[in-house]
């Protein structure tokens, strides 16, 4: 599927794919959807890739992640309620003014690991193909294996094509993904100070081609009765994002 498109788990599957095809630049990432769905349950269901290969012995790098689902049960619109967190909360009234339903909606990319899967129900996974600056221009082929514990493994042939230019390491397109700071105390399973956390989400971000948006603001205050800024978390986090990483 492609990947801008969200896949539930009661879509129904297309043409079983010969093939996956796609093409990337190269310092590029290009992913791509692979929606499985059976007729029986699936147990113990791993996914692993051989990575693509160039005639010349390059190879590309592949990470797997699952999609993973979030339960929604109102379609939400920024809805805000000021009671205590012990409080069963009630839908809003009247109409939600989004597009939304209340349902599973795929959306976290957690690690990929050995999964089961309830016959007649999808699951994506979400596959990215990393390609370096300098990789050669050409056809790199490869394939992917589904291998539940309780049925014949299926094996996809993957080809990537990579063209003949680089994006540049700065790039110019205006993305704001409006990084936050309220749930960053935690990154991949390790803490550290705020500014290391910081960093690890900040270079998360630029190996994605996003730029923050917000940065740590400069605090004021008041001493003897001038006012006062400091500016030092603000400097650090704009040396390191646009210096270093080059958003």
């Amino acid at each position: 599927a492609n990947p801008i498109v969200k896949v539930f788990p009661d879509d129904l599957p297309g043409e079983t794919p010969r093939r996956i095809e796609l093409a990337a630049a190269r310092n590029e990432r290009e992913p791509f959807q692979l929606c499985l769905r059976a007729v029986r349950d699936l147990v113990n269901v791993a996914v692993t890739v051989d990575p693509p290969r160039h005639r010349e012995g390059q190879k590309l790098g592949v990470s797997l992640n699952l999609v993973g689902y979030v339960p929604v049960d109102h379609p939400s619109n920024y809805y805000t309620v000021d009671v205590p967190a012990w409080c069963r909360k009630l839908p809003p009234r009247g109409s939600s003014g989004c597009d939304g339903w209340a349902g599973l909606w795929p959306d976290p990319l957690p690690p990929l690991a050995p999964f089961a899967r309830q016959a007649h129900t999808t699951q994506p996974v979400w596959a990215t193909v990393s390609v370096p600056p300098d990789a050669p221009p050409g056809t790199y082929r490869g394939s992917v294996t589904i291998q539940p514990s309780n049925q014949p493994p299926l094996q996809i042939p993957l080809v990537v094509t990579v063209w003949d230019f680089a994006l540049p390491k700065q790039s110019r397109l205006q993305v704001i993904y409006d990084f936050r700071e309220g749930f960053t105390r935690q990154f991949g399973g390790t803490s550290g100070t705020r500014d290391e956390v910081l960093r690890k989400w900040y270079a998360f971000l630029a190996d994605h081609r996003i730029s923050p948006g917000i940065l740590p603001e400069p605090k004021f205050g008041t001493m003897d009765g001038q006012v006062t800024m400091d500016t030092a978390d603000f400097d650090r986090a704009a040396a390191y994002c646009l210096d270093e990483l080059g958003i």
